[in-house]
């Protein structure tokens, strides 16, 4: 994944940027590609890059400040059924002239942390990885709103909805929605 130099030094440029020889300096502060490694867990996108339109929008999902630790089943099946739901709702009903679509994900951290020693039992890893670094959700959650109020068309002023819904970080995890 790619990592924002900012949050390393406010000099930094602003683009994101392939680790490279830094691994270690930006695991200071943000999350690195080995963190996730054998751990069993995807690096689930916060924001889906195909939300997007353009390559580079897309592209500038794919960072580890863009990412949690997420069981892949949930991810893959449940977490992506609901982002693409969400998605085909927002463009079947919120496409409107003047209408602007809003997506807020968050999770809910739990004690779990990745990567831990199970991860790496033959302790054989060249250089040591530090353990217990990145939180593992026990819950994901978006809120979605259709803010209506600067509609055009004054019909469609009061076409404005919201919706969320929460997700278990597991295997056949459990799903709750809400408009």
């Amino acid at each position: 994944g790619f990592f924002e130099q900012l949050l390393d030094s406010e000099t930094e440029s602003h683009n994101m940027t392939l680790p490279g020889k830094r691994s270690e300096q930006f695991k200071i502060k943000q999350a690195i590609d080995e963190d996730y490694r054998d751990t069993g867990f995807d690096k689930g996108h916060l924001n889906p890059n195909f939300y997007h339109c353009s390559s580079f929008a897309r592209s500038a999902t794919f960072t580890l400040t863009n990412a949690v630790p997420q069981d892949p089943c949930f991810n893959r099946l449940v977490w992506f059924a609901l982002e693409n739901e969400a998605k085909n709702i927002m463009d079947s009903l919120c496409s409107f002239n003047g209408a602007k679509r809003f997506f807020i994900t968050g999770t809910v951290p739990s004690e779990n942390r990745i990567p831990n020693r199970e991860h790496d039992f033959e302790s054989d890893r060249k250089p040591k990885r530090d353990f217990e670094r990145v939180s593992v959700p026990s819950h994901m959650w978006t809120a979605a709103c259709c803010d209506s109020s600067e509609a055009l068309d004054p019909d469609d002023r009061k076409r404005g909805f919201s919706f969320g819904y929460l997700g278990e970080n597991k295997a056949g995890g459990s799903v709750t929605a809400s408009s």
